[in-house]
């Protein structure tokens, strides 16, 4: 290690009641996140819902995810011309497929929207719009500059249609490999999504958002850690599977810790 390298690891404890995960510089806590299990939000989940109630007068209808209480969506989050009213762009007994963006408040159900987004470290996949683009939060021009090239010949290859893609800050620095092989994930994990619209009767989750250890992965994992080790035996497995396909060479780094000593 360079004299003025910094060593990195993580470390997830994962109990019965909450995931702890902690980042390491050097052998010191410089990071701690953590989870608590009945706490764990559905914001990003995405549900195949039936629509129960349609109220123009507030410009929002009431859905069916599966859950005690129905989710609402306004005018502006339902495909469409919004000065349509709600009541032209769906119909009770409707079945459509939406995105949680606001968890459950009191009496008040989650909010959700039908324009779907997918996250990845350096991309957002948007299905629903056109738009491709980098992120604002990119200041420097010739980095801007080099990223909408390879994203535009990226997107071009991968032939994506009428999707959208926005490149994230996270991108800077990102190679063309890199950019390509998680489009072609996020590509596929829409396509599996999709396909179980069509497939399972509604209402039904058909995709749940990342936890948090497979966040770590996705937004702090780099060739600059030397070290993701996890004594859970089902998130090492999922966070493995989610790192071979969008990082494989970072896969060697993920271990699974199964000493009776607490991690």
């Amino acid at each position: 290690m360079a004299e003025n390298e910094i060593k990195r690891e993580i470390f997830a404890n994962t109990s019965f009641e909450e995931t702890r995960i902690a980042l390491l510089e050097n052998g010191t806590l410089s990071e701690l996140f953590w989870e608590r299990r009945s706490a764990a939000n559905i914001v990003g989940d995405i549900y195949k819902g039936i629509v129960e109630n349609v109220l123009p007068g507030i410009s929002s209808a009431f859905i069916n995810i599966g859950l005690d209480k129905n989710a609402y969506i306004y005018v502006s989050d339902v495909l469409g011309n919004a000065r349509d009213g709600i009541e032209k762009l769906v119909a009770r007994g409707q079945e459509v497929l939406v995105q949680v963006t606001k968890d459950a408040i009191s009496t008040k159900g989650m909010k959700v929207t039908m324009d779907i987004s997918l996250p990845g470290r350096y991309l957002v996949l948007t299905p629903y719009q056109e738009f491709v683009g980098v992120s604002k939060n990119i200041e420097n021009e010739e980095e801007r500059k080099r990223l909408s090239e390879i994203i535009k010949k990226t997107t071009e290859s991968c032939d994506i249609g009428k999707k959208g893609c926005i490149v994230r800050t996270e991108a800077e620095g990102a190679t063309e490999e890199e950019l390509q092989r998680e489009l072609k994930y996020l590509i596929r994990l829409w396509e599996a999504i999709t396909k179980k619209f069509e497939t399972y009767p509604a209402p039904k989750l058909l995709h749940k958002d990342m936890n948090i250890t497979l966040q770590v992965a996705r937004d702090i994992l780099s060739k600059d850690v030397s070290l993701y080790m996890l004594d859970n035996r089902e998130d090492y497995n999922n966070v493995l599977d989610f790192v071979s396909k969008i990082s494989p060479e970072l896969k060697d780094r993920i271990k699974y810790y199964d000493n009776k000593t607490p991690i």
